[in-house]
């Protein structure tokens, strides 16, 4: 057999294989723990693409970006949402406007509050909230802290995080680095960030 050809017959040989790993499919739009139970310190994550197990148990990977509160303590994401590429841009354009400079030697402060009754069914222990979405609330004028909501299809607020302007200017950063970053390709490669 010929060099030439027996390397073509390898090629094919390769590209034979199964079909059957991750998949590209969208995940849930927002998602909140249930019951979301905050322990110890919380952070934000910022992660593109999202790798999901889905209940047939295969894997599926969504393009948009991810945004939650993390629990480290029990390595879990309380609440979270995914945004477009497009709505993230707006979203950290949002931020942009009114955060301001932090000062030096801030102690951090990130505060998850949820409303008594979200809607939407209970999946793998997640209330899922369909059209659900983060919603830049800036600088409260009572406390001095920025607030971020995640909100439902409909505007109304499920879940409220207040934070210190440093945290929330880490948050920005690591948006906008994320959201503009050129797109995985899906090869079980990762952008994850974790904010503090």
């Amino acid at each position: 057999m010929s060099r030439s050809l027996w390397c073509f017959c390898v090629l094919l040989a390769g590209c034979g294989g199964s079909h059957d790993g991750i998949r590209l499919a969208a995940g849930p739009d927002a998602a909140i723990a249930s019951p979301a139970d905050a322990q110890g310190e919380l952070v934000w994550v910022v992660s593109r693409p999202v790798y999901d197990r889905g209940s047939s148990g295969r894997a599926t990977v969504d393009p948009r970006t991810l945004i939650a509160i993390e629990s480290p303590e029990q390595a879990t994401w309380l609440v979270c949402a995914r945004v477009s590429t497009d709505a993230g841009i707006r979203l950290s354009e949002a931020m942009a406007q009114t955060l301001q400079a932090s000062p030096p030697g801030q102690s951090h402060r990130l505060n998850l509050t949820l409303t008594d009754s979200i809607p939407g069914p209970v999946v793998s222990g997640r209330r899922v909230i369909d059209g659900g979405q983060w919603r830049w609330d800036g600088l409260s004028e009572d406390d001095a802290v920025y607030t971020m909501s995640l909100r439902d299809v409909g505007g109304n607020e499920l879940a409220r995080v207040d934070m210190d302007v440093a945290t929330a200017r880490n948050l920005y950063e690591h948006l906008s680095r994320v959201i503009r970053a050129v797109p995985a390709r899906f090869a079980g490669e990762t952008n994850l960030e974790q904010t503090r």
